[in-house]
């Protein structure tokens, strides 16, 4: 197997790749698609965490339009992450990110819980599980 030019062995950790069901049925051992995860948000601690593993991770910081995409493309990697789990652990991750979408438009942690308060007070929260099929007849 080669990967970023680099001959490495079929059963090698390096070759490794976390895939769900479909995508590993489609991948196939013909298929040299590398889907590991690269060129993606990461947590602030990932940089640091990764240079203590004794690696050296290229990191760019992103702003603006670019951190807009990159936060919203991750918070539906985390949400499918969580659907395919039902972990509560991915819902955190969620909130992480909503959280950080919110200050990126300008909003804190506090001016967003009010938010979500307000409208549990005007409409209620999720709670009950009421599920809306319609008007009688």
């Amino acid at each position: 197997v080669v990967l970023h030019g680099k001959h490495i062995h079929v059963h090698s950790e390096e070759n490794l790749q976390v895939l769900c069901f479909k995508c590993n049925r489609a991948k196939r051992d013909q298929d040299g698609t590398d889907f590991r995860k690269r060129k993606k948000l990461v947590r602030d601690r990932i940089p640091e965490i990764i240079r203590k593993d004794g690696r050296d991770p290229i990191i760019k910081t992103l702003t603006g339009i670019r951190l807009m995409s990159a936060l919203n493309e991750k918070l539906v990697e985390e949400h499918e992450e969580y659907l395919e789990s039902k972990d509560v652990h991915e819902l955190a991750d969620m909130v992480e990110v909503i959280l950080a979408i919110a200050k990126a438009k300008g909003s804190s942690q506090e001016q967003l819980f009010e938010i979500v308060a307000q409208k549990r007070t005007s409409n209620g929260g999720f709670t009950e599980g009421y599920y809306y099929e319609g008007d009688v007849a």
